[in-house]
């Protein structure tokens, strides 16, 4: 491969139009691995990487694979979703969210999952690094 192919493949990605090659990227990737790149391309304040497109698809294949169980793959799926402008939707995904987060969850987490719900019922999208406690994903 040529310098020139993975410099225009770069900046692909950094575009947010590299949507193949950010899921040939996470075959085989860690859902950790994939649960946080789900949250940059969802939460991003930078345009060039954020796209929640590519962020729902990829949540919603989180969430189908822990038979919805897993608070971190909800979390990532109702932001992608309010950032695609589906807040319904996210509204009910981080309720489900919180339910299963349930009472021993540590509370700044319940604290920040909660300011985040909120957002997504004033109808707004989060970002990651603004004033909502939440600068990345668990």
């Amino acid at each position: 491969m040529t310098a020139s192919f993975h410099s225009k493949n770069t900046d692909r990605v950094r575009a947010g139009r590299g949507v193949h090659v950010v899921l040939c990227l996470m075959l085989g990737a860690s859902l950790s691995a994939q649960t946080q790149l789900a949250w940059i391309l969802a939460t991003s304040p930078d345009a060039s990487i954020r796209n929640p497109a590519v962020a729902v698809t990829v949540a919603e294949q989180l969430v189908a694979t822990t038979s919805g169980k897993d608070a971190g793959a909800l979390d990532v799926l109702a932001a992608a979703l309010a950032a695609t402008g589906q807040f319904d939707r996210a509204v009910e995904t981080a309720e489900r969210m919180l339910a299963v987060l349930g009472p021993e969850a540590d509370p700044r987490t319940v604290a920040a999952a909660r300011g985040r719900l909120a957002l997504y019922q004033q109808r707004t999208a989060y970002q990651s690094g603004l004033s909502t406690g939440r600068v990345d994903h668990p």
